[in-house]
């Protein structure tokens, strides 16, 4: 009778413990894991070594050991479902602190992590910040805090009340991110003493997911800080522990991509931790960080931000790209943060709205402004990420405002925000070799497949740089290097957008200029006025459009258009220049001046009128062949009896380019 009564009391016992409260404590010294385990299919179970615990000979601990490789102890993953069940909310747990010990080689990254499973979509929770355990510094003690604040939810729909007055489930992991898993590493970590509290023992940094000016991360602490790639990536973020900007013994953090396909093949890493917050409140108007290249190829660096309190899921990019050059070691840069230097990448999302609770922050590669990175094979080096309020001298706004004399020479190792946009398959490439000024002058090339889909037309556009008040600035000509590579003649226009409409104003080019195949580098201008420019709608005024203008195209069109056509086609452009005078390369007599060719259609002769000197022609068919050429005054005749049926390119030396059918 006494020893069932026994058993009864004991199994009581047992049962009444298996709820969290206030100041309990696994100490270990029952010679047992005291429920901490990492399940069935473990064959490297936690151990309880009964000696050289914190507090020396005859101290118990627990070890808690992971191999890297594959299977079920690859990752380093402690869990206990009995006596850290319960209410944390309810018997007022605000910090857990323990002493740890890492008695293996590599640095792990520590956090606790819980779960709820009486809800139907399991809410889980982990810490927001890590805790760098170092191999060879002995004992410590570490505290992590338990609030709503330092722990970032991992399901959506998850309340922290809800969630932590039934708790199930809580972990031990490592980990670079917040996560319910453990990541692959060869570690052994040593723990002992950890306890519920209310007090954070002094010890307790909270590292509040906020952003604050002068925050910095250096990396020093030997993790990544909370940047990372997600849990699909292979190419995990990796603290550097020497050869920083500052020489030996600096760390950094290295990201990498392949530029292949899947999880991997972009270069993006993205913190949703201390980098959160109100930066409108914080003053936070710069962030610097030191960048080193240490691949092949050169990089477009841009910030991305996220505020994913909106339905909408507001976000923002750098409207300017910084260029990363590989072989030129380490160097400081500064994205400003404002509203002119960020482009917003829906249409409802406002800047100050968005600002002052930002979610997440992305360091990418893309050469337009865009959430995602762009596949790249690269290597890229980063250290002492600082929010300012300063640029340190350092900073080109690079504001998306036209100014006269802007030219993109592409000698940036950049697109300079020339894109196709993001379904596009066929990129803008930055060519370093062979520009119109030869061997090491870059150049931009735009391609086109002439089929179906998003490759098919010829266009590349610009919300950058070129936008702005075009009557203010006084821009009257726009002049371009351009080459043609492909087989076929291309008509190239230019359009114009104002999108501060109600209905988007459009213009382009009245009279295309033609760029033909196997003719080199050529030099051509279009003029910006009221005359050379066809209004694509009907209500809208030239002032009125062109003194905001939100995006510039280039464009392959028979008409004009705000689309290109379908087109195979390689187009190679270099020092696009916002210009006030035309370089006499356009001779016309003023923006009233008219060049005529008629009849259109013809038979037998087109005559030309409005040329005020002997010019060169060239006619080319539609596939780009040249079929005549000659020279012509002003209303004289060109007889197209030996031209077959169908339409052609008139190219007038200085003018323009004009299309023509032969009956």
């Amino acid at each position: 009778m006494k020893i069932t009564t026994f058993f009864c009391l004991l199994l009581l016992t047992q049962i009444a413990s298996s709820q969290i409260s206030l100041n309990h404590i696994d100490d270990f010294e029952g010679f047992t894991t005291e429920n901490w385990t990492k399940g069935n299919n473990s064959s490297l179970p936690n151990q309880n070594i009964p000696t050289d615990g914190p507090n020396g000979v005859d101290d118990n601990f627990l070890r808690v050991q992971s191999n890297g490789g594959t299977g079920s102890d690859s990752k380093l993953v402690t869990f206990n479902n009995s006596q850290w069940q319960g209410d944390y909310v309810g018997s007022g747990v605000t910090y857990i602190s323990m002493d740890v010990r890492n008695s293996g080689s590599n640095m792990i990254s520590l956090r606790l992590a819980f779960e709820n499973d009486n809800w139907s979509n399991d809410p889980q929770w982990s810490s927001t910040n890590s805790i760098a355990v170092i191999p060879g510094q002995g004992w410590q003690t570490i505290v992590f805090p338990i609030d709503e604040e330092s722990l970032t939810r991992l399901g959506h729909n998850n309340s922290y009340n809800n969630d932590f007055d039934n708790m199930t489930e809580m972990r031990i992991i490592h980990n670079d991110a917040p996560s319910w898993e453990g990541d692959s590493i060869d570690a052994i970590l040593d723990i002992d003493n950890i306890q519920a509290r209310n007090t954070d023992m002094g010890l307790a940094d909270s590292g509040e997911p906020k952003i604050s000016l002068n925050l910095i991360d250096d990396f020093e602490g030997f993790t990544t800080e909370n940047w990372t790639k997600g849990d699909n990536s292979s190419l995990h973020n990796q603290n550097v522990v020497t050869d920083g900007p500052n020489g030996v013994d600096d760390n950094f953090l290295r990201v990498q991509s392949n530029g292949g396909t899947g999880s991997n093949s972009k270069l993006v890493t993205f913190n949703n931790a201390q980098w959160l917050g109100d930066y409108i409140d914080a003053g936070v108007t710069y962030i610097s960080m030191d960048v080193r290249n240490s691949g092949s190829n050169m990089i477009s660096l841009r910030l991305a931000f996220e505020n994913d309190n909106w339905s909408n899921d507001p976000q923002w990019s750098s409207t300017n790209s910084i260029a990363v050059i590989p072989g030129q070691g380490w160097q400081t840069i500064v994205f400003p943060i404002d509203e002119e230097s960020l482009t917003r990448l829906g249409h409802n999302n406002s800047y100050n709205n968005d600002f002052d609770d930002i979610t997440e922050v992305r360091i990418i590669h893309n050469d337009a402004p865009s959430w995602e990175g762009d596949p790249i094979n690269a290597i890229l080096d980063i250290d002492n990420i600082q929010a300012r309020n300063n640029d340190m001298g350092l900073a080109d706004l690079g504001e998306p405002k036209i100014s006269l004399n802007l030219i993109d020479d592409f000698e940036g190792f950049t697109a300079e925000n020339w894109t196709k946009g993001d379904n596009s398959s066929l990129h803008n490439q930055n060519i370093v070799t062979d520009g119109p000024n030869g061997v090491d002058d870059n150049f931009l090339r735009v391609q086109s497949n002439g089929s179906t889909g998003s490759n098919s037309k010829l266009v590349t556009f610009n919300n950058a740089q070129w936008l702005g008040d075009y009557v203010d600035a006084g821009v009257t000509y726009i002049s371009m290097d351009v080459r043609n590579s492909g087989s076929n003649v291309i008509i190239l226009r230019l359009a114009f957008e104002n999108d501060n409409w109600s209905n988007d104003p459009r213009w382009s080019s009245i009279n295309p200029i033609a760029v033909i195949p196997g003719q080199g580098w050529q030099t051509i201008a279009f003029p910006i006025d009221e005359n050379s420019l066809s209004k694509l709608g009907h209500n809208n005024s030239y002032s009125g459009t062109f003194n905001r203008i939100t995006e510039l195209r280039i464009i392959h069109n028979d008409t004009p258009s705000w689309e290109g056509d379908p087109i195979d086609a390689i187009l190679d452009i270099d020092n696009i220049q916002a210009r006030d005078e035309d370089l006499s390369i356009v001779d016309i007599e003023g923006p009233t001046q008219k060049i005529k060719v008629y009849p259109n259609p013809a038979s037998d002769f087109i005559q030309i009128g409005g040329i005020i000197e002997e010019s060169e022609f060239i006619v080319v068919d539609i596939n780009g062949k040249i079929v005549m050429e000659g020279k012509t005054k002003n209303e004289n005749s060109i007889n197209i009896q030996n031209l077959i049926r169908g339409t052609y390119f008139l190219n007038i030396e200085s003018y323009s380019t004009f299309k023509f059918v032969k009956h």
